[in-house]
């Protein structure tokens, strides 16, 4: 489902980027196919199981982010080249790659919450998380 899904979203988005609606090309727009993945991948994972689980939502939410970050060097809206830019802020990602971990392990032993990340874990679509 993935599969034709992307392909029909993405063959779609190269058909405007690539005609004279959009005059920049695919090189300032290539973020969004990442973007458009991340969608698909939620989509699937609700086509599968008729439910958006956490398993599926979590990776498609960060292959979303990514792309929206990708974007913001793409369009300019960051002035900075990408690679100055990782060069200077590098040190965030562990601080917080650390901080995301050390949450979830202590959300995870509290006495009084249900860690959600376990197999049978999904989202509703109010946004609660029932196990």
């Amino acid at each position: 489902f993935f599969t034709g899904l992307y392909s029909c979203v993405s063959g779609a988005f190269f058909m405007v980027v690539t005609s004279s609606f959009v005059e920049a090309g695919l090189k300032k727009f290539w973020p969004v196919v990442v973007v458009l993945a991340g969608i698909c991948i939620i989509f699937t994972g609700i086509a599968k199981d008729r439910k958006l689980k956490i398993s599926c939502f979590i990776p498609a939410s960060c292959i979303i982010f990514l792309g929206c970050f990708f974007l913001f060097f793409s369009m300019n809206i960051i002035k900075m080249n990408f690679s100055r830019w990782i060069s200077i802020f590098w040190p965030v990602f562990p601080l917080f790659v650390g901080t995301v971990l050390v949450i979830v392990f202590l959300f995870q032993k509290s006495p009084y919450n249900k860690f959600p990340l376990d197999e049978e874990s999904t989202i509703d679509f109010d946004g609660d998380v029932k196990a």
